[in-house]
């Protein structure tokens, strides 16, 4: 099983803890470090260390002891795991400036110059340009800046660099042409530009497209469904579509009000106010639409996990509605006997990439043990299609449509 070792230290370790059933491509250490013990540092390291724990648990993960805890009945600095924790390929550290641009050689000589992600976070609170509050080998261009000592910015760069989400962050946007051509413009170069997926139509489709196949396909694929929503948007039959595709299959849904809006769907439960904004030449100033990036950015974790839940969910009810015994082995995962036979089932959000086979593969007690593999497969086309049929073929892993996952355990 993935595995990541998160730890806090606050002037000395303080936390630390293994988590396993999340979704990352290799095992991860993830450090949050201050050299202060109190003070604004002091509690923006232990309100993410915080927000971490839960993000990970809304993911699916599993809480455990660290290894040095186990093994020791204690817990060590984090410059000791290399070679003392397996399958630790992988290093993010998130340092959070104390003022002193000073940081321990040990922990410099471990996490510094290329050795891992850094991101590195400056309050406000200090009064010190970013520079100077920072060691000098660390990329200050890359700094979080915070204020008032609120860790909230942090959370989303964070997931990113420490690649917590088994795929690229992906959106779809959805917006009236009429009204918002140019926001949707500029939402779709800021959120690429931050590492998202961005689907915009205008930008994403290729001559001789099927439009109606490429939105099924494209909303099938994407974890967030962000609506620009204007005067006109609960109006058009190609957003009334979206927004009911959305709901369907639980995805991630954030708006963004802009000028005019009519909030026309209560189901988005995020929203950006940004109807007193000023539109000129019929775009958002950098600033709004920067706000309103972030407000994204801090919803987007929590609103993507909603469909992992959702699959869940359906597999399980699902299985007892058909009365087949199973044990969990993950969210969205397990192992269910059919005529004595173990077969292991799994759900993908999307539609099945290497990843998902790579994890199911990962999962089986053994290269025989049969596995089905269940996503959005009906919405592909030829080219998704024919990498889906490759590696089923390769990996000897079932995939079906997760449209069928009745049928394929004998329900009506």
């Amino acid at each position: 099983m993935r595995n990541v070792l998160l730890q806090l230290h606050v002037g000395t370790p303080v936390h630390c803890r293994s988590w396993s059933n999340v979704p990352v491509a290799h095992g991860l250490q993830l450090t949050i470090y201050t050299e202060a013990m109190g003070g604004v540092p002091a509690r923006i390291a232990r309100h993410l260390y915080a927000m971490l724990c839960r993000q990970l648990m809304s993911v699916g993960g599993i809480e455990g002891r660290a290894p040095c805890e186990v093994d020791n009945g204690q817990i060590f600095e984090a410059v000791t795991c290399a070679g003392a924790v397996a399958g630790l390929t992988n290093r993010v550290l998130v340092y959070i400036a104390d003022g002193t641009g000073q940081m321990d050689k040990s922990f410099e000589s471990y996490f510094g110059r290329g050795q891992a992600r850094v991101v590195p976070v400056v309050d406000d609170s200090l009064g010190m340009a970013v520079p100077q509050a920072l060691p000098t080998w660390m990329d200050t261009s890359i700094a979080v800046t915070t204020t008032g000592g609120n860790p909230a910015p942090v959370l989303a760069k964070v997931i990113r660099s420490a690649g917590l989400l088994s795929q690229t962050p992906s959106v779809f946007v959805s917006y009236v042409h009429d009204d918002a051509r140019d926001v949707a413009g500029q939402f779709f170069h800021v959120l690429s530009e931050r590492g998202y997926a961005v689907f915009l139509d205008r930008f994403s489709g290729v001559p001789g497209d099927d439009f109606v196949d490429l939105i099924s396909e494209e909303l099938a694929n994407k974890a967030c469904l962000l609506a620009l929503e204007t005067p006109n948007y609960g109006a058009s039959p190609w957003c009334q579509q979206e927004v009911a595709t959305a709901i369907t299959r639980e995805m991630g849904m954030i708006a963004v009000d802009l000028p005019g809006t009519k909030r026309s769907f209560p189901e988005f439960a995020h929203r950006y106010n940004a109807e007193h904004a000023l539109l000129n030449n019929s775009k958002l100033s950098q600033v709004d639409v920067s706000n309103a990036c972030d407000a994204f950015e801090r919803w987007f974790p929590h609103q993507i996990s909603r469909r992992p839940r959702h699959l869940d969910r359906s597999l399980r009810s699902a299985l007892d509605a058909a009365g087949v015994n199973y044990v969990n082995v993950g969210l969205g995962r397990v192992r269910a006997q059919f005529n004595g036979t173990p077969r292991l089932l799994a759900m993908s959000s999307e539609s099945p990439d290497i990843d998902d086979f790579r994890q199911v593969d990962e999962l089986r007690a053994n290269a025989g043990e049969g596995a089905t593999l269940f996503g959005s497969v009906a919405a592909t086309r030829s080219g998704r299609r024919t990498r889906i049929d490759w590696l089923e073929d390769k990996s000897g892993i079932e995939v079906e449509d997760e449209g069928q996952l009745a049928r394929f355990l004998g329900l009506p």
